[in-house]
Formats: C-alpha cells, sequence, structure tokens
C-alpha cells in the first residue's frame, strides 16, 4: 500500500514542489497539500482495487527534494483515521506542521527517524521551547505529542513496537484525565515526556458578553474602509452570535444555504459539521430568524455579488464570506483575526474570538432549556439530556457535538448565568424550536 501511495505521490505535478534551494530555507514547508490524489482503500468483492480521495492531504520531501517517506506514510495514517481535510488540510494539515519541526530537527543534524534517541528528542524540545519562538507551553507539549506518535509509526513499521513506551528508546509517561474526550484522545492527550514544559493552570474562558459584542460592532464602523468590508464583519459577527458555529464551519457555510434558509416557512441554516471523522463531513440545521437571514441574503445580493462579479467572473465557488480583494473565501484563521482586529480598534483588553462566540451560543441554548424544563440543578439537567432523546438529538445537532459529556461544562455555566448576570436573556427563537418535535 505504501508503494501504490509513492506512486501516487510521484505522479503529482513536480512543478507544483518547492526547488531544493526553497527547502533549506527555514521559512518554507516542507511539504504541500495534494490536488488530485487518491489511496488505496481495500480490495472489493469482485477483486478490484477500491481507492478513496485524498485531497488536501500533506505530501512531504526532504529539504534535498526526495520525498519523506516515513513523513507521507504517517499522513497516510492519519488519513486512514479520517482526521479532517477541510479548509485546506484540517487536522492533517496541522498535524504536517506538527511533524516539519521534528524533520527539520533531524535532517540538519543528520539524525535517522528510526533511531532518533531520548537524549536527542529532549533536544529538539528545547530547542523549539526557546524564548523567542513564540511557542505557548502547551502549544510545545501538542507538537511534541504529535512527534512522538511519528516516531511510534516509524518504529512500528521497522518492527520495534516498544520505542516510544515508559520502558523504550524514548521514555513516556502517561498522565490521567478527566476529559470527556474519547479514549484514544484522552490516551494521546496524556502521553507525556520529561522534556515537556510543565502545564499552565487550567483556565476557563468564558463566554463573550452582550457588552463586549456591542462593542466589536461599533468598532466595524471606523475599522473598516470599504462597504463590503463593513458589511461582511457585522454579517460575520451575526452568524457567530446566532449559529454557535466553529470559525471553520463560518468559513463553509454556502450561499445556497441561506437561500435554501430564506425560502422555508421556519428558516433553518444548514451548516457543515467538522470533526466528526467521517470521509464527507455530515451537516446540521440551525434555527435562524428571519430578519437576520434576511439580513444576511442582502450582503450577497448587494456587497458580495459585486466582489463576485468583479474578481471571480462567472467561477463563483459559492461560499458566503468573501475576500474583497480577490473574491477567494475567507480562511477560518482570517475569521479569528477580524475579531482580533476589532477587538484592538474596540480597545478591549480582554481576549476575544470565534470560539468564545461558540460559548455564548451553547450556554444560551441550555439557558432556555433550563427556562423550558423548568430544570431546578444540575443533575436534572443531565438526566433529561439521557433521558430524552428529541432533546438529546436536538442538542447535538445544535451544538454539533458529538459527545455530550463534553458539554457539562456548558452546564455548570448555564446555571449560573440562567439569571441573566452576563446578558443571557431567555432566547424565545430557541425555546420555540425546542417546543417543536418535528424540527
Amino acid at each position: 500500500m505504501t508503494e501504490v501511495f509513492r506512486c501516487a505521490a510521484s505522479s503529482q505535478n513536480r512543478a507544483k514542489w518547492f526547488t531544493c534551494e526553497e527547502r533549506m530555507s527555514s521559512n518554507k514547508q516542507l511539504y504541500s497539500l495534494s490536488t488530485t490524489l487518491a489511496l488505496p482503500h481495500c480490495i472489493d468483492a469482485s477483486g478490484r482495487l477500491s481507492v478513496m480521495d485524498a485531497k488536501d492531504v500533506a505530501m512531504f520531501q526532504w529539504p534535498d527534494g526526495s520525498w519523506c517517506h516515513d513523513a507521507n506514510r504517517f499522513i497516510r495514517e492519519l488519513t486512514e483515521r479520517r482526521l479532517s481535510r477541510v479548509n485546506r488540510g484540517g487536522s492533517i494539515a496541522t498535524f504536517a506542521a506538527h511533524i516539519s519541526h521534528l524533520l527539520r530537527f533531524v535532517w540538519a543534524r543528520k539524525i535517522s527517524l528510526s533511531t532518533i534517541t531520548d537524549a536527542e528528542f529532549t533536544s529538539f524540545i528545547h530547542l523549539i521551547s526557546e524564548h523567542g519562538t513564540g511557542r505557548s507551553p502547551k502549544m510545545v507539549r501538542e507538537i511534541g505529542r504529535t512527534c512522538l506518535q511519528l516516531i511510534r509509526s516509524v518504529a512500528a513499521h521497522g518492527g520495534e513496537v516498544d520505542a516510544v513506551s515508559e520502558t523504550g528508546r524514548i521514555r513516556i509517561y502517561f498522565t490521567k484525565s478527566n476529559s470527556s474526550r474519547s479514549s484514544a484522545r484522552r490516551a494521546a492527550g496524556g502521553l507525556n515526556h520529561a522534556s515537556f514544559p510543565r502545564p499552565e493552570p487550567q483556565r476557563r474562558r468564558m463566554p463573550t458578553t452582550r457588552k463586549v459584542i456591542d462593542s466589536l460592532v461599533a468598532a466595524i464602523e471606523t475599522a473598516s474602509t470599504n462597504p463590503h468590508q463593513r458589511m461582511r464583519r457585522l454579517v460575520m459577527l451575526r452568524l457567530m452570535e446566532i449559529t454557535g458555529a466553529r470559525r471553520g464551519e463560518l468559513a463553509l457555510l454556502t450561499t445556497q444555504a441561506v437561500k435554501s434558509a430564506l425560502a422555508m416557512a421556519r428558516p433553518m441554516l444548514k451548516l457543515i459539521t467538522l470533526k466528526t471523522r467521517s470521509w464527507t463531513p455530515p451537516s446540521r440545521l440551525i434555527p435562524i430568524n428571519r430578519r437576520d437571514i434576511e439580513y444576511i441574503n442582502t450582503y450577497l445580493e448587494i456587497y458580495r455579488s459585486r466582489i463576485v462579479s468583479k474578481h471571480l467572473k462567472g467561477n463563483d465557488h459559492g461560499y458566503v464570506l468573501v475576500n474583497g480583494r480577490d473574491g477567494s473565501a475567507l480562511r477560518p484563521s482570517t475569521l479569528t483575526q477580524e475579531v482580533a482586529k476589532l477587538a484592538a480598534h474596540a480597545g478591549l483588553r480582554s481576549r476575544v474570538s470565534p470560539h468564545l462566540f461558540r460559548h455564548r451560543f451553547i450556554t444560551r441554548l441550555f439557558v432556555a432549556l433550563i427556562e423550558q424544563h423548568e430544570l431546578e440543578n444540575e443533575d436534572q439537567f443531565r438526566r433529561a439530556l439521557l433521558e430524552g432523546e428529541t432533546l438529546r438529538f436536538k442538542v447535538s445537532q445544535w451544538t454539533g457535538h458529538r459527545n455530550l459529556a463534553s458539554l457539562d461544562h456548558y452546564i455548570h455555566l448555564a446555571f449560573d448565568e440562567a439569571m441573566g448576570s452576563r446578558g443571557f436573556n431567555i432566547d424565545e427563537l430557541m425555546v420555540a424550536a425546542l417546543s417543536r418535535p418535528g424540527d
């Protein structure tokens, strides 16, 4: 199977890969995302090879231009585990960025991934932890854990199954986690090495408040340089507040989803659901106020249409939020940057991000549930989720969470904020939608 992967990689357009001179520079990527690639999947009942689409899979080369088969095999394994590739590589691109640091390290020191020692791995962690790199202790640990998975993969394919273990060539240890994540993710999160920086005290990020949102909206007028940018920012903030979508899901919101919601008697906006580890990400429907969907459609018809007509000339990609300079779809990271710019312009000292809007949405949803079901404490809330199949389905649909146990923090927050002390007024749209059995 590895050989098929190598052949498929060789068939890529070589002109798109970086030259050796470019790759020797430390600021150049060692990988590019595939454009037309298929990976072997299985042999079907008729004996034919079945392949799976592998678009946007990271493909690695060493600085001298030769293929890095160890890294490519590891990426293939991640692909087969169905890690996300949406939004320009998704989770796989994140893993690729992580292992790039180790690949540069072993290349510069002429070390083999199959023989790297505990002392050498310790030197690597110290190097990426140095002052001035801008990496937080949490980021260093994430990079280190991904690199340990790469070393374990290389060793396993060489027959050394205990290379990364408590008594292995790379000595690790595990910490217990109370996380509600899956056992596989808990194991990865609990993987540690003596060289890893100590974790900071865990601090829960609180949902954004009405006051903060109003400040961001007010900053748009003076922070924006043209009408399209101004309207797009208003729509972006409104979508973050009323959908609770992850930033990657907002970047994937389509004009067709808006038009479909606009045509409904009770508008429901279709969102792609990320973090599901499925070949094709599923979708979910979020109830939306008619006034809001008409507002978003105004952006599409008047502001976005001019940008698309000017720059794309009939080749509309169909995503709602676009770059005013070239008509391209906004990246998830751009949404984070946009919120940060508005927060700085508004003079906000507290950290603001798209994910805190998601925290707010889920907390508001749970406050609405408390009101509707007259729940008196957190245990009653948990029982209602466990025993009510329809309620459980709706909460899963609206939040995009596979594991409802991961929402436990929001239950606690919702009871704290049920009286509106942080501006969480009861959402009548949510209450009404929750009350309809057919939605």
